[in-house]
């Protein structure tokens, strides 16, 4: 089987994670998701299977380590 690497813009993986596309970019300057390929400064694309690695890794972490309400 041939392993498809799908390349998402920020629209994109903003859609997909239901964030706005500042967020988005703010959470990769606080590594929370990972940086982009960047092809030129205006071709910015994130794999899909990067994104999803986030998400599980994001979802696995404990309760006491997210943000609180204070």
């Amino acid at each position: 089987m041939v392993d498809q690497q799908i390349l998402m813009t920020a629209d994109q993986v903003a859609n997909r994670l239901a964030i706005s596309k500042r967020t988005l970019w703010r959470m990769i300057q606080r590594g929370t998701l990972p940086k982009p390929l960047r092809y030129n400064r205006h071709l910015v694309r994130w794999l899909s299977s990067d994104i999803l690695k986030a998400v599980v890794a994001f979802q696995q972490q404990p309760a006491s380590s997210t943000r609180s309400n204070k």
